[in-house]
């Protein structure tokens, strides 16, 4: 499993899936409406390593083409 902390203006939503681009589709579903205030993105894997990135540095490297 993996943890995608997303960083928005002012408040965080966190996500557990098995895959980091499954985050990103229920992070859409849910709250579509504000995934233009995405700052970063905080993915923490199973083994407890974690990476803090830019949106666009998630979407290029852990999202799926079809869902970005």
């Amino acid at each position: 499993m993996v943890t995608c902390i997303f960083y928005l203006k002012g408040r965080t939503k966190i996500i557990t899936k098995e895959f980091a681009n499954n985050c990103w589709i229920d992070f859409k579903m849910d709250f579509g409406e504000s995934k233009n205030e995405v700052k970063q993105v905080r993915i923490i894997e199973n083994d407890e390593t974690e990476t803090l990135c830019e949106l666009n540095h998630f979407l290029r490297n852990y999202v799926l083409p079809e869902h970005r």
